[in-house]
């Protein structure tokens, strides 16, 4: 018997296979009962699998490219896509993040400032929100950050972390975190 794969082509990315995490998820839970799925006569029907209980389960997060750059035509930054897949219908958040210098101040890294760098604070390293994509998804999905724009705000050059989450109702799944790499101009 064999797994039939999720796929999905990621612009600008290898092809991505799913099949065994689609199996995991909870999909395709007919062909690991071995039951056959397509419904043709002679085959056992297949009742809609119920979510499991508890938040939603997210699979690995694939980004795409993880490092870009300038494209020749007209000068546009290209698109980053996030790519996964999820157990339920739910509302995905995708955070960019960046890590900015800051210093430490009663347990906390704060935006440097000239009183704090007199008084001798350690130096530490703080993350920021940029901003916030949120959208509806069910099964497999696919986040694209259209011309490294995340609401209004272009990313400039530089590192960035991204945090995903999912959420049905009141359940929130664990975050999956990646990076990606904008290039500056002419590299």
């Amino acid at each position: 018997m064999t797994i039939p794969s999720l796929t999905r082509d990621v612009p600008g990315a290898r092809r991505v296979a799913m099949g065994a995490a689609a199996v995991l998820l909870g999909f395709g839970a007919a062909v690991a009962a071995g039951q056959d799925p397509s419904g043709a006569p002679g085959s056992s029907v297949v009742a809609p699998v119920e979510p499991p209980p508890g938040p939603p389960r997210l699979g690995r997060l694939i980004i795409a490219p993880r490092t870009s750059g300038f494209l020749t035509l007209g000068g546009r930054r290209g698109d980053i896509t996030f790519g996964g897949i999820v157990d339920r219908p739910v509302l995905l958040r995708l955070q960019v993040q960046r890590n900015l210098p800051g210093r430490m101040r009663g347990g906390a890294c704060l935006a440097p400032a000239r009183a704090l760098v007199r008084a001798g604070a350690r130096p530490c390293r703080r993350r920021v929100t940029l901003g916030v994509a949120r959208r509806r998804a069910e099964g497999e999905f696919v986040i694209v950050l259209d011309g490294a724009r995340v609401g209004r705000r272009v990313l400039g050059p530089g590192v960035y972390r991204v945090r995903l989450t999912a959420r049905a109702g009141r359940d929130v799944s664990g975050g999956r975190t990646g990076a990606f790499r904008i290039l500056p101009p002419g590299r």
